[in-house]
């Protein structure tokens, strides 16, 4: 009877957790058309006189880049910081904001080209710094501020992270 009831927890939880990829959702990043990694996934939602658009990107990189090539009326989307493992939120109303206020972004180029450990979000200043202390191969980059990440678009479009 246990075995039983374990078998069905086992695949409703499966069920659940691969729903968004069974029902249509892409594998691959939108923007820079590299694989999604599940639980590092950036989740967005693009508003626009069309309607609302869901979709999942690989980095927050990845986010700002494409709220600056579709230029929606409003965009939010929602990434876990890698240590407290907490949601901080960044949105698009004409304006760039994060919540919490005292988010802070690591955006050091990509090694071998991969963004996951170097396009990062965090909730605070403090556990970037902490994240930074077990990585002795990104110290020699600094946290920013989003002011600073969102001065440094292109006129273009775009956020370039050399």
């Amino acid at each position: 009877m246990y075995l039983i009831r374990a078998v069905v927890i086992l695949v409703g939880v499966t069920v659940v957790t691969l729903a968004p990829y069974a029902a249509g959702a892409s594998s691959v990043c939108p923007v820079c058309q590299k694989p999604l990694v599940r639980g590092r996934e950036v989740f967005t939602r693009l508003f626009s006189e069309d309607g609302e658009r869901r979709l999942t990107v690989r980095c927050v990189v990845c986010f700002i880049n494409l709220v600056a090539k579709v230029r929606p009326k409003r965009a939010v989307a929602r990434s876990r910081c890698r240590v407290s493992d907490r949601w901080v939120t960044i949105s698009w109303n004409g304006n760039w904001a994060l919540a919490p206020p005292s988010a802070v972004f690591l955006l050091a180029p990509e090694r071998r080209g991969e963004c996951l450990d170097r396009h990062l979000v965090f909730f605070s200043r403090r556990l970037g710094l902490n994240y930074l202390k077990n990585r002795p191969d990104l110290m020699s980059h600094r946290l920013m501020d989003p002011s600073e990440v969102f001065a440094r678009l292109s006129p273009q479009g775009g956020l370039n992270v050399k």
